[in-house]
């Protein structure tokens, strides 16, 4: 593969040139990897981060999720918002257990990475705990 620059009076070009086939197809594959880790990574991001309410109406674990971050710890909220749009929200698999998803709930989140998703009308699985220890102290 070469790289050369010509730099004219108005504007700097640059030509690409490939020996093989082969060097495209590798910079071809290499440009969709990044791509797609970088779409992922963003929708992650995006979710966790700005807010959203509404009707859980499916948990789905996708495909692409185990082969993009190693690791399957996250599902899809499927929430139908309060205008009746259909959202998709990132969820790590051990806190929506921990919180008691389940399709038919009603989630909050609020804007910022520290704040969590929470389900109205539900306790979750730490505040059960702390009951059961107050009832075993009496």
């Amino acid at each position: 593969m070469n790289i050369s620059v010509t730099k004219t009076s108005a504007e700097t070009r640059f030509f690409v040139k490939f020996k093989s086939p082969f060097g495209f197809l590798l910079i071809f594959a290499a440009t969709f990897i990044f791509l797609s880790f970088f779409v992922q990574v963003s929708a992650y991001t995006y979710d966790q981060y700005y807010p959203y309410e509404g009707k859980v109406i499916d948990i789905q674990k996708k495909w692409f999720d185990s082969f993009i971050f190693d690791s399957s710890d996250y599902e899809h909220l499927v929430i139908e918002t309060e205008d009746g749009s259909i959202i998709d929200r990132y969820i790590d698999t051990h806190y929506k257990v921990m919180i008691r998803v389940e399709p038919g709930d009603h989630v909050v989140k609020k804007k910022g990475f520290r704040s969590k998703v929470k389900v109205i009308g539900k306790k979750t699985v730490n505040e059960m705990l702390e009951e059961a220890e107050k009832l075993l102290k009496k």
